[in-house]
């Protein structure tokens, strides 16, 4: 799967795994962290369908304090890297630079099988979780 292009199955795995992260974050009263985290979920996800080394891509989201955890794990053993160089009007390459913005800290599992991101998200929540 190294290296191959995304499949109309694997787009809709991506947003599959959107929607779960979204309907977590509003169960969880945090609204406000759904666009940033619909964007990593995308971008990491998309990443361990290209770039992963097995046939399935693991995928977590977890609150806790003022944290949301993202992680996702693609059985690969190489690290993803924020690379600055680059035609701007690229489609690919983008992707950790823009989860190195959102993310108040992001790394890889020691094995560098999974690769997580956090999200600061304020003491107030959206009231009654939906």
């Amino acid at each position: 799967m190294v290296g191959e292009q995304m499949r109309p199955g694997d787009a809709r795995r991506v947003s599959q795994m959107r929607r779960i992260g979204r309907a977590a974050l509003r169960n969880w009263g945090l609204r406000q962290a759904v666009d940033s985290a619909e964007l990593i979920i995308s971008e990491l996800v998309t990443n361990a369908i290209e770039n992963g080394s097995g046939c399935s891509v693991g995928f977590s989201i977890s609150y806790a304090g003022t944290t949301v955890r993202i992680e996702v794990a693609d059985g690969s053993h190489s690290r993803p890297r924020v690379s600055r160089r680059g035609d701007p009007y690229e489609e690919h390459g983008r992707g950790m630079v823009l989860i190195e913005y959102l993310a108040s800290a992001w790394g890889t599992s020691e094995d560098g099988t999974r690769t997580w991101c956090e999200l600061r998200v304020g003491e107030e929540r959206d009231g009654e979780p939906s």
